[in-house]
């Protein structure tokens, strides 16, 4: 499924394709061996996508380590905020500047979504596009946007993970232990 927001014949379409460190071993692998000081929370949680923004004349699509899991959460509820009428919120972008999103005025066109796609996939300029900032249209993409995620949970930071396998572990035995006192009457 991908996520859409078409009008006319301009598109801007947002797919999560996987985690890009499926298993949590290989990101905390990659954090070591960088000796990355932002943490296995942030390498766990990036996602390989594909962003396409067309119309009828151009185009541009990049694919790869796009978004993080919390960024893609967050811009759903950018996009909540716009389609209620909040056309003052701050521009949108993730940790690697693609794509980024704000909300301008145009005269005689009223608020529109403006989405960028920078150059730091390619070697050319940004490629940007306008959109008008349409309240269901924007409602249904953060919809989709969320189904999108949906099968990628934020991951929690490695100290979390350790505190829950103890916990599991902790409630295990103490099950055990219940049953055991149980059948000691």
């Amino acid at each position: 499924m991908t996520a859409r927001y078409l009008l006319g014949d301009r598109r801007f379409e947002i797919e999560v394709l996987r985690y890009a460190y499926p298993r949590t071993e290989e990101a905390t692998a990659f954090d070591g061996a960088l000796n990355l000081d932002f943490g296995h929370e942030t390498t766990a949680n990036w996602l390989d996508m594909r962003v396409l923004l067309a119309d009828g004349q151009r185009s541009r699509e990049i694919r790869g380590e796009i978004m993080l899991t919390y960024e893609v959460l967050a811009l759903t509820e950018w996009l909540e905020d716009v389609a209620g009428g909040d056309y003052n919120v701050m521009p949108f972008s993730g940790m690697e500047l693609n794509p980024e999103l704000e909300v301008t005025r145009l005269p005689a066109r009223g608020p529109v979504l403006r989405v960028t796609i920078g150059p730091w996939f390619m070697d050319d300029d940004d490629f940007m596009m306008d959109f008008d900032a349409d309240p269901l249209v924007l409602r249904m993409f953060a919809i989709d946007l969320r189904r999108e995620i949906g099968p990628f949970p934020v991951r929690p930071p490695r100290a979390l993970e350790v505190i829950r396998s103890r916990t599991a572990l902790f409630r295990t035995l103490h099950r055990k232990d219940l049953s055991w006192r149980r059948y000691a009457r």
